[in-house]
């Protein structure tokens, strides 16, 4: 008699759960278009649609650089925000500004050269071609890291 106390609600439970679609267990979250992972699912998912062209890979490649740039241009504005400050005593956050501002100056003509070269060499609009928008994309990604880092390790309190 007493196991059937608890055997009744537990079988109930059971069988609710079971009748639940398997979706609402835990829902996926797609990765955010800076996320390089999201990059390899666009073209897989181009892919898998019958696209499987250079034209997708460059399409999933713009749409993933140009979200790398808009994270940047974030994370270059957090930066710049927290250097607008006093900061610690001993610090001197207005130079601190000029210098960062300078530096992501030089570093998106850096870029621009340094992956122009690439398009310049293969030219525009060839499957090599996306060579120079592979350059890029990397470039950004380990640029932001190194902002990410920089607000963190640096100007977060």
């Amino acid at each position: 008699m007493t196991m059937l106390r608890w055997a009744l609600p537990a079988m109930g439970v059971l069988l609710a759960a079971q009748a639940l679609p398997a979706a609402a267990a835990v829902p996926k979250s797609e990765p955010a278009m800076d996320d390089p992972a999201w990059l390899t699912q666009c073209v897989k998912q181009a892919s898998g649609e019958g696209e499987g062209t250079t034209f997708a890979w460059g399409r999933c490649m713009v749409e993933h650089r140009d979200a790398l740039k808009a994270a940047q241009a974030e994370l270059v504005a957090r930066i710049g925000k927290a250097l607008e400050g006093k900061g610690p005593e001993g610090t001197d956050y207005k130079r601190a500004g000029a210098a960062f501002v300078q530096a992501q100056r030089h570093w998106t003509a850096f870029v621009d050269a340094d992956c122009g070269i690439i398009g310049d060499v293969f030219g525009y609009g060839t499957a090599q071609g996306l060579a120079g928008e592979d350059c890029v994309i990397a470039h950004y990604q380990s640029r932001n890291e190194e902002l990410r880092d920089l607000a963190k390790d640096y100007l977060s309190n």
